[in-house]
């Protein structure tokens, strides 16, 4: 499984106050809505725990460039506690190279003792290759946002809050890359019109996940590693920004209060965090969540709404929504939950939550041609609310 830092510090807290392995593996199954094993939370704690090790390394030979792109680093080491249980981005580090410039192919290594005034002691010989890194780094993707992003700025506005009309903008798998900004810029358009016709309080745009049809930008694969049908990731990206921005740069003209809720989705859960990331660096004074959890909730109102991707947690989500968001609970007057994933509209009543899953208005994939899934309606819906519930439902 891919760990976030959230469940690796979930599992090492539960761990510190004596829970078994089992324990933590069956807790954490139901508080992140996935399947995790004992096997997978003791894998992942001995790791932790190598991680922490003193690994100490005296770099005796200098590296050595042989070329430009395969470099070697041939180095004696005078000490280290555990050169097996080292991660990729320690030992590249160990032997002189920045591990955000350079990954590592191959690592050789070996062991002896050698006598001294002192006793005998381990001497250990390391020879590592490694190649530039040619995908920038989350963590360097992330600062470049930030150093590089001008801000936008929308006028100030006062509309009467008494009005309380307030609109929510699901965006359920628009998969840009299959979509282009070209093919729902009519739908673009519509919605513009009636938030610019509206005065609204508060307007949420939901990124209900698979904003993006690829996790990667040079290749094009799902979080799990599933190989698609080629795109273009790069025009992607900036449809994405387009669309994006051009609700947003309205929104702010026509409401009091706006915000952005996001969840990634399994087809660009990576690509989507950083994506919001740009949000939030572009426009200041748009409340952007930006976070990694498969699921979240806020009020609207008295309108307790909580968004999911749809690809896990799929039942009982009234009751899931009631345990992980007590207080949020209590408030409310009306729960929805707002999720997407199998490109499908359909609307159910689960002890009087409201569960919404949308559809999605992208024109058929290669994938979906060839197993004939091609009768759903192209949709992009916006729903309005008063203070208490639901009025209008626009379809585009």
């Amino acid at each position: 499984m891919k760990w976030t830092n959230e469940q690796v510090e979930y599992a090492k807290r539960k761990r510190e106050i004596g829970h078994s392995m089992a324990e933590i593996a069956h807790e954490m199954s139901i508080d992140f809505g996935e399947q995790i094993t004992r096997i997978a939370v003791e894998s992942k704690l001995k790791r932790e725990r190598n991680k922490n090790k003193n690994i100490s390394f005296q770099v005796a030979e200098s590296k050595e460039v042989k070329s430009e792109t395969d470099l070697d680093s041939l180095s004696t080491l005078e000490k280290i506690s555990d050169l097996n249980n080292a991660t990729n981005d320690e030992i590249v580090e160990a032997h002189g190279f920045d591990p955000e410039k350079f990954e590592l192919l191959s690592v050789n290594s070996g062991v002896w003792q050698q006598g001294a005034k002192d006793g005998v002691r381990d001497l250990v010989k390391s020879s590592i290759k490694v190649k530039p890194r040619t995908v920038i780094s989350e963590k360097s993707l992330e600062q470049l946002i930030k150093d590089n992003v001008e801000p936008y700025i929308g006028e100030p506005i006062n509309i009467d809050k008494h009005k309380n009309r307030n609109l929510v903008v699901p965006l359920a798998d628009i998969h840009f890359g299959i979509t282009s900004f070209n093919d729902i810029e009519y739908k673009l358009n519509e919605l513009l019109r009636i938030i610019i016709s509206n005065q609204y309080n508060e307007i949420v745009v939901e990124n209900i996940g698979d904003y993006f049809h690829s996790d990667k930008i040079n290749t094009t694969e799902t979080v799990r590693g599933t190989i698609l049908d080629d795109v273009n990731m790069v025009q992607a990206i900036e449809d994405g920004m387009n669309f994006m921005s051009s609700i947003l740069k309205v929104a702010l003209n026509h409401a009091n209060k706006v915000s952005v809720k996001s969840i990634g989705g399994n087809h660009s859960f990576d690509n989507e965090y950083l994506f919001m990331k740009w949000v939030e660096e572009r426009f200041p004074q748009v409340n952007v969540e930006v976070t990694n959890k498969y699921r979240t909730a806020y009020m609207l109102g008295n309108v307790l709404i909580m968004v999911q991707h749809g690809d896990v947690a799929k039942k009982e989500v009234e009751l899931l929504l009631a345990t992980e968001y007590p207080m949020l609970w209590g408030q409310k007057s009306v729960a929805e939950v707002h999720r997407g994933h199998l490109h499908t509209e359909k609307i159910t009543d689960n002890h009087g939550v409201i569960v919404r899953q949308f559809g999605t208005p992208k024109k058929e994939d290669p994938y979906e041609i060839r197993n004939g899934w091609t009768g759903n309606t192209k949709e992009l819906v916006a729903l309005e609310y008063s203070e208490n519930k639901l009025k209008t439902e626009y379809h585009i």
